[in-house]
């Protein structure tokens, strides 16, 4: 059974970020840099000393298996936008070995009941293109593109 608990364990979090960032820097390593774990647990603990920062482990029963580090923004009314809160999901990670037994589902399904605990009824997130598996499975849980990014190298 998968369960999901929140930490703020930045070491424990670096631990399990290592398997995203390696797959990051080999798909992109012109963005990405190598996962050392001191430098990812320092900027883990750095982002969730902000307000409105959390992070949620998922469990295959004691097994660590996935997690998520999210980021609840919200925004006032302005000239160009009206009023609105999102969940910025910025990092969901379910590792290699436990894929496609439930845990990515379990994991959005927290954040979902997390989102509708805060009084908010957008999830924001963002995949990079080359990760194919992400765009699956984020399509597959009700995600559809807003925005679009664009670049040219020069």
């Amino acid at each position: 059974m998968i369960t999901i608990k929140q930490t703020t364990d930045a070491a424990f979090l670096a631990d399990l970020n290592k398997e995203v960032q390696e797959h990051h820097h080999k798909m992109y390593p012109e963005i990405f840099r190598p996962f050392v774990k001191e430098e990812v647990e320092k900027a883990i603990k750095k982002m969730l000393s902000g307000r409105d920062a959390r992070a949620y482990v998922a469990y295959d029963g004691e097994t660590p298996v996935g997690y998520a580090l999210i980021f609840i923004s919200r925004f006032n009314q302005n000239a160009f936008q009206v009023a609105r809160s999102a969940m910025q999901v910025d990092q969901f990670a379910v590792l290699s070995a436990h894929r496609k037994k439930g845990v990515g589902q379990a994991l959005m399904k927290h954040l979902e009941k997390v989102a509708k605990e805060e009084k908010i009824t957008r999830l924001d997130l963002n995949h990079w293109t080359k990760n194919d598996e992400a765009r699956e499975f984020f399509g597959k849980n009700g995600f559809g593109y807003y925005n679009e990014r664009m670049f040219k190298e020069i």
